[in-house]
């Protein structure tokens, strides 16, 4: 399995790694924010989420699972290396972000809990991703009214991952400026900000329990996949 992870992170070392060289200064920015509506915790969910989903998109166009399918890697190991490589850039990352607050103002509470929220969302995310794309890919490419061929599974990805990256880019520009208080996006996002769920000890705890377990259930739907041809 490490052999997997380790080959997995070479094919987008540069990515991962000039990324990875952002988390400083977002946490010199959490301790002495430039803005006072720029949420640092909001600029690392951005960042942590930009490598797993490029890392994710040439793993399909290179169809990567079918590879190591042929491993002699059992599908356990095979499912714990695909969130493996989450789990550890997230939480490299999220060391590095305490640890340079830490550094930078020790006096100062290190800002850990919005980090470790973002950390379980992104689990939540790829995790639905990769039980649907499970449970679903093979029924639908053999859907006789319609069937999703390789060409149009990318298309769908690029489209969802376009997706995400303008909601960032409206929130961003559009949601700080005070005119679209009421938008659903902005009540999520303060509702990420201040429910219990997300600031406390044991809602803390509760979340991430929840993230864990949709974490866990990709490695019985990876066991259920019925292809790996795609």
């Amino acid at each position: 399995m490490w052999r997997i992870l380790i080959t997995e992170f070479n094919y987008n070392k540069i990515l991962f790694l000039v990324l990875f060289g952002l988390v400083p200064i977002i946490a010199y920015m959490a301790v002495y924010p430039p803005l006072e509506d720029m949420p640092a915790t909001m600029l690392l969910f951005c960042v942590m989420l930009m490598p797993i989903q490029n890392w994710i998109i040439f793993r399909n166009r290179e169809n990567r699972d079918r590879g190591h399918a042929l491993l002699p890697v059992s599908v356990v190991l095979r499912a714990l290396e695909r969130m493996g490589l989450i789990v550890i850039l997230c939480a490299a990352m999220i060391t590095t972000y305490c640890f340079i607050q830490f550094i930078v103002n020790p006096a100062r509470p290190v800002a850990f809990m919005g980090a470790v929220v973002a950390f379980g969302i992104i689990l939540i995310i790829f995790s639905i991703y990769f039980i649907l794309r499970d449970l679903l890919l093979f029924v639908l490419r053999n859907n006789r009214l319609f069937k999703l061929s390789k060409e149009r599974s990318k298309t769908v990805l690029i489209f969802l991952v376009l997706i995400l990256n303008l909601l960032g880019i409206y929130y961003f520009l559009i949601g700080l400026d005070g005119r679209m208080e009421s938008s659903g996006l902005i009540r999520m996002i303060r509702f990420i900000k201040y429910d219990p769920l997300f600031t406390t000890g044991s809602g803390i705890i509760q979340f991430m329990s929840g993230c864990l377990l949709f974490a866990g259930l990709t490695i019985l739907t990876s066991a259920g996949r019925k292809s790996y041809i795609e």
